[in-house]
């Protein structure tokens, strides 16, 4: 359990130190595989229902975003992103180990996957792929 903490108190520090640096969360809501914001604020369950050729699941996630945030729905995506990523990192630490690596290599391997360029383009860009 210790090393889940320091794990996720690096993986904390390091996002605020991220933001801190400028790096700031993408919320667009204007790409080609999202319904229209509108109607998935205002017609969530009919959007999702009528209009399935978009990934569901991001347009679920987006159109209750809209709902609870309104004017802050990107601060919440972000919040959302963060533990994601928060709970991903962790989830690989524990295949590491269930793997047969050390505890001190899996934290290493947990600890490198989040901040790899790649992690941090999918965690700072609101996209379905994270």
């Amino acid at each position: 359990m210790h090393a889940h903490a320091l794990l996720s108190l690096l993986f904390i520090l390091s996002r605020v130190a991220l933001d801190m640096a400028g790096l700031r969360f993408a919320f667009s809501l204007d790409w080609m595989w999202l319904n229209d914001p509108a109607d998935l604020r205002d017609r969530l369950l009919e959007t999702l229902y009528y209009f399935h050729a978009f990934p569901p699941g991001i347009n679920l996630a987006t159109g209750l975003l809209l709902k609870a945030g309104g004017a802050q729905a990107a601060v919440l995506a972000h919040g959302a992103f963060w533990t994601l990523g928060l709970v991903f990192v962790n989830a690989l630490f524990v295949v590491a180990r269930g793997a047969g690596l050390s505890t001190a290599g899996a934290v290493v391997l947990a600890g490198a996957f989040s901040l790899a360029p790649a992690s941090l383009y999918f965690e700072y860009l609101y996209h379905y792929e994270w």
